[in-house]
């Protein structure tokens, strides 16, 4: 049986990777960065599409995204566009292994692990193992 989780972002219907990869760099030419594009694009694309956007943004310019806003963002922004850019399993797999290592409360581990089916909660530990070995 499949998961079928009820997403709140829908796939666009005009979506262009290459474009988007493009406005992107353009954020982020010349003197300080023009955040409110970073905005429109990431922040209503779906994490499959930020991933397409990320691998176009390698193909084009031969640098990767998320250094590139690293670079030149900081704060919070600068973690929300990263997360943004982290495919799901691998950020919940990230955020699994922040919590162990803050002893937290298991209010964060119910919310990631009970609320995930088992193909989900087998493709974050798959996740988990590969993120762990750079911990």
């Amino acid at each position: 049986m499949a998961c079928h989780a009820q997403a709140t972002l829908k796939p666009s219907k005009s979506f262009d990777p290459v474009a988007d990869a493009a406005t992107l760099k353009d954020c982020m030419v010349g003197l300080g960065t023009d955040e409110q594009p970073m905005i429109d694009i990431l922040a209503h694309r779906t994490n499959s599409e930020r991933q397409k956007i990320s691998l176009s943004y390698k193909t084009q310019f031969e640098q990767e995204l998320v250094d590139n806003l690293r670079n030149e963002l900081s704060g919070d922004f600068e973690a929300t566009l990263v997360a943004l850019l982290t495919p799901t399993n691998d950020f919940l797999a990230e955020e699994l292994s922040s919590l162990l290592e803050l002893d937290t409360k298991e209010d964060s581990f119910v919310e990631i692990l009970c609320t995930r089916c088992n193909e989900e909660m087998i493709a974050i530990v798959e996740a988990y193992e590969n993120v762990s070995r750079y911990f």
